[in-house]
């Protein structure tokens, strides 16, 4: 029996603490990803990593004011390295990291 899932990023902990397990739903099918802390995500995934989760937007936007560190690649894709996404945690404490059950 399939359980549904919805279409989505869910980011999670990985068990040695050394980054992050991202899980991606596309049509139906499951695919893992995992962050290393000297790796990068893109804006959409830093915005599910941070909890509470915050809008690709304002991400973008923080990258545009210089609120949190981040670049582009040569496709336009706006990344994030992971230590400046923990900076910027440590400096925001509103906000916090997954935990390995993704709450």
């Amino acid at each position: 029996m399939a359980y549904y899932r919805p279409e989505g990023i869910e980011a999670f902990t990985s068990p040695d603490n050394k980054g992050f397990d991202l899980m991606y739903t596309r049509g139906g099918r499951q695919f893992n990803r995992h962050v290393g802390r000297t790796g990068w995500v893109t804006h959409i995934e830093a915005g599910v990593i941070l909890r509470p989760q915050v809008t690709r937007v304002a991400i973008y936007k923080w990258v545009q004011n210089g609120r949190l560190a981040g670049g582009q690649t040569e496709d336009g894709t706006l990344v994030i390295n992971v230590q400046d996404l923990l900076r910027f945690v440590e400096a925001n404490p509103q906000y916090r990291l997954p935990n390995q059950d993704g709450s």
